[in-house]
């Protein structure tokens, strides 16, 4: 288990609290090629996102995008069925399962470098309301579950897959900031000493949408665990730890205020895609999605007035790092 440095929650504690949303899974793919995962531009779920914030001035996101997509869903129980070869054969079960079983596309196929309508569109996004983060490289990884690319990777291996990330992206001439998802939760403490050494200022590496809201709650179920559940923290040298803690389509809206009357960021988790290939992620981009973050922004409006500040996940670990753990820029 990886835990947080310790601190004194209460040295994070404002009036109310802040709020961050992170979307994950930004690739070049489309609707026709499957899913759409911001290929589409604004004919689908970027163009929602785009309607959303014209009309929510002060809210920001942050995109997490992964610069070269491999994974796909597999059939049922390859997964399973590689993991029990892998405790029979070893090494040997990974190369026949990535030869003959394990489904995924080409590296070259969702290459942010290669897809210049995608990273011109994303490049314009870039900027005022909307800030660009890694999501891992390749999302994939032969070693089950393979979604959970930085999971069972050495630190050398991880470095590479890091710098090859920022290398993509900056090559396309996408504005981003060296801040990390970690693709299925896959973490480690080589990762995160990579990212400290690579100059990454976050990660969003803890997600726990159960358990219960109070100012000691730590998470539990994805990523990161024993980190506050709702408050930021070091967790490897200056490397902030933003954790989510509210989706959409699981819960409501007494869970998400809550956490910012205790003082704590409201971090939101979505998707850019609802569904994956068949596979239902349910906190996509969607019309029905941006209605609940609507009713959410109502609902924080009547009870807070406009005391809660939307920032980005840089936002956040600038100010953890610079201003004294405090959740909230100056005024």
């Amino acid at each position: 288990m990886i835990r947080a440095r310790c601190y004194d929650v209460r040295s994070y504690q404002q009036a109310y609290g802040a709020i961050v949303i992170g979307i994950d899974d930004l690739h070049p793919e489309s609707s026709l090629n499957g899913s759409d995962c911001g290929g589409d531009l604004y004919r689908g779920a970027l163009g929602l996102l785009e309607n959303f914030l014209q009309r929510y001035r002060n809210v920001k996101v942050t995109l997490f995008v992964t610069p070269c997509h491999m994974f796909l869903p597999q059939p049922l129980g390859v997964e399973r069925l590689h993991g029990i070869a892998r405790s029979v054969l070893g090494d040997v079960a990974d190369r026949v399962f990535y030869r003959f079983f394990i489904r995924r596309f080409a590296p070259s196929k969702y290459d942010v470098e290669e897809s210049k309508a995608f990273s011109l569109y994303l490049a314009g996004l870039a900027g005022g309301q909307v800030e660009i983060g890694i999501h891992g490289c390749f999302h994939f990884h032969v070693i089950p579950p393979y979604s959970s690319e930085f999971k069972h990777l050495s630190e050398q291996e991880a470095r590479k897959r890091i710098r090859m990330a920022v290398k993509k992206l900056t090559q396309a001439r996408i504005s981003f900031v060296k801040g990390f998802a970690p693709p299925g939760w896959g973490v480690s403490r080589g990762l995160l000493k990579v990212l400290a050494e690579e100059g990454f200022i976050y990660i969003a590496g803890s997600a726990d949408f159960t358990s219960p809201v109070h100012v000691k709650a730590v998470s539990k179920e994805a990523g990161l665990k024993g980190v506050p559940l709702i408050f930021p923290s070091k967790v490897f040298s200056n490397l902030i730890n933003v954790p989510r803690n509210w989706t959409p389509h699981r819960n409501d809206l007494d869970r998400a205020l809550k956490i910012i009357e205790l003082g704590g960021l409201l971090g939101i988790h979505m998707h850019v895609e609802d569904e994956y290939h068949g596979t239902y992620l349910g906190n996509g981009i969607t019309v029905e999605n941006i209605r609940r973050l609507e009713k959410l922004l109502d609902a924080i409006e009547s009870t807070f007035g406009g005391s809660v500040d939307f920032l980005t996940f840089s936002e956040v670990a600038h100010h953890m790092n610079e201003e004294g753990n405090s959740l909230r820029p100056e005024a």
